[in-house]
């Protein structure tokens, strides 16, 4: 795994890392950091967690989806 250099990002400048990078990375404030890979004892969990929380939701207009996807939650993260 690469190493980053020690400073803030825009989200603008992480997307575009994210874009190239073989490693995943989380964001917050202007913080970037490397994420571990999941064990498959998690990913079970998950799995569980998903099917469960998906079978609750039928017929509502929300999904679950797994940790691959990127969000912004507006109020959490001001756009830089």
């Amino acid at each position: 795994m690469a190493a980053l250099a020690k400073r803030r990002y825009t989200l603008t400048e992480y997307l575009e890392l994210e874009k190239h990078a073989e490693e995943r990375y989380a964001y917050f404030d202007g913080e970037v950091v490397a994420m571990s890979g999941a064990s498959l004892r998690h990913n079970r969990i998950v799995r569980n967690l998903m099917r469960a929380i998906d079978a609750r939701l039928e017929g509502k207009p929300c999904e679950v989806l797994p940790t691959a996807m990127r969000i912004k939650v507006p109020k959490a993260m001001p756009f830089r």
